[in-house]
């Protein structure tokens, strides 16, 4: 099963590096500029997840979840700036600015997290099979960066569209 989905996400970089490779060819609006961020972040994201699945001890594999924290950390928020440039509607300025001051502080909140503020505890769990992983213990900070990464966004979008 693990092979299969490493295989699904080798499939998956593959067509964001097509798509990106059509984007960088256009004529360079600026909903493609954003577009093309976007798919970067994404590419970012499936590779660290990627990185995570091969991992072979818990260094590599919390370095990997840094590398998937790093990479999906502004698409949810440049998404939703999509959305508001392509439906031609003027974005709450002040909102995505907190959104994007927050999910900055998220990005460097990961790679200084030595308070278990984002993760409390981390395990590198083996399965009976032979198969590795790792088994997180969220920390209260994490909520917070969930709802300014990735709810907040999404709503913003949904209620847009609607």
């Amino acid at each position: 099963m693990v092979n299969a989905v490493i295989i699904l996400e080798c499939f998956g970089i593959c067509l964001t590096l097509l798509a990106l490779r059509l984007l960088l060819n256009g004529d360079g609006a600026k909903e493609q500029k954003l577009l093309i961020i976007i798919m970067c972040g994404t590419l970012v994201q499936n590779v660290g997840y990627i990185l995570e699945l091969t991992a072979s001890t818990l260094e590599t594999a919390m370095t990997a979840v840094t590398v998937e924290n790093v990479g999906y950390s502004f698409v949810p928020l440049l998404y939703c700036c999509f959305i508001y440039m392509y439906c031609y509607i003027d974005p709450p300025k002040t909102c995505l600015s907190i959104l994007g001051t927050i999910n900055f502080l998220a990005v460097l909140c990961v790679f200084f997290d030595r308070n278990g503020l984002i993760y409390q505890d981390v395990q590198w769990v083996a399965e009976v099979d032979g198969f590795h992983h790792i088994s997180i213990t969220y920390g209260p900070l994490y909520v917070v960066f969930l709802f300014s990464r990735i709810l907040i966004p999404y709503i913003l979008c949904i209620y847009t569209l609607g």
